[in-house]
């Protein structure tokens, strides 16, 4: 599960978010988004290949002070897109939805 993080302090390291997730189960990577000078973009992506490790990762660090700023997470993608699967179609003319133009269910 690829968690994104936000606003996170300018000081933080690819070092610093691992030891704060590695307590959690494996992560395979870490990156945190820097400007062209270096300093944080205030986020960071950490790859955790176990869906239910990363879950209980996020829920024991939201909030949890990190090089003076708290952890915090981005929507999911889900939670971005009202839930919806990316790629689910519906007919505009349906509004009950899940039909093709054909009348058969999608």
């Amino acid at each position: 599960m690829r968690i994104e993080i936000i606003e996170l302090s300018d000081k933080i390291t690819d070092l610093d978010l691992r030891a704060a997730f590695e307590p959690f189960g494996e992560v395979a990577s870490v990156s945190v988004v820097r400007k062209a000078r270096g300093k944080s973009k205030v986020s960071a992506y950490v790859d955790m290949p176990n869906n239910g490790e990363a879950q209980t990762a996020m829920h024991h660090l939201k909030g949890r002070n990190l090089k003076g700023r708290p952890v915090k997470f981005a929507p999911s993608q889900s939670q971005k897109d009202g839930g919806r699967k990316r790629g689910s179609r519906r007919n505009p003319g349906d509004k009950k939805g899940g039909t093709s133009a054909g009348g058969r269910r999608v």
